[in-house]
C-alpha cells in the first residue's frame, strides 16, 4: 500500500509461504508461495501453496490444500483456475477453481514467471536455466 507518498507493507508473515508470483483478480490478491522454511540454496522443507488474499480485510484462505512447489509464475486461466509454475522442478500446473491440481508439462529447473493468453490458449514459458523460452498451446 502506498501512503503519503511512501511504499508501505501489506501484508506480512510466515503464513504467506515467502510469495513470489502474484496475480490481483478482481478483490483477490493471489499468491503462488515458494514455500516454508527456506535454506540457502532455496529449497524448502514445505513446499508453497497457491493462496487467495481479500484485498480488503487481508483474510487469506488457500486456494491448493496440499504443498504445490517452489511455485514462481501464476497466471488466470480465464475460465476461474490458474496456470502456474514451479521453478525447482520445472513443473507447469493447472490448478482449478476447486484447488485440484494437475501437472501439464515438466521441463528442466528454472520454469519461471509465464505469460498465458487465454484466447488463444497459448502459454510462453521462460526456461531461465535453459537460457530459452518455450510457447505451446493447453488443450481442452
Amino acid at each position: 500500500m502506498i501512503k503519503d507518498g511512501k511504499p508501505g507493507v501489506f501484508l506480512d508473515g510466515p503464513e504467506y509461504e515467502h510469495p513470489n508470483g502474484l496475480l490481483v483478480e478482481n478483490d483477490k490478491l493471489i499468491i503462488a508461495g515458494w514455500g516454508k522454511n527456506i535454506a540457502d540454496d532455496f529449497t524448502t522443507a514445505t513446499r508453497g501453496r497457491v493462496l487467495s488474499v481479500d484485498l480488503k480485510t487481508k483474510k487469506m484462505s488457500p486456494l491448493t490444500a496440499k504443498p504445490l512447489g517452489n511455485l514462481d509464475g501464476i497466471e488466470s486461466d480465464g475460465k476461474g483456475g490458474y496456470l502456474v509454475t514451479d521453478w525447482m522442478s520445472g513443473k507447469v500446473h493447472h490448478v482449478s477453481k476447486t484447488g485440484t491440481s494437475t501437472t501439464l508439462a515438466t521441463y528442466p529447473q528454472g520454469a519461471a514467471d509465464h505469460a498465458y493468453l487465454p484466447k488463444k490458449r497459448l502459454l510462453i514459458l521462460p526456461q531461465m536455466v535453459e537460457h530459452k523460452i518455450t510457447a505451446f498451446t493447453l488443450s481442452d
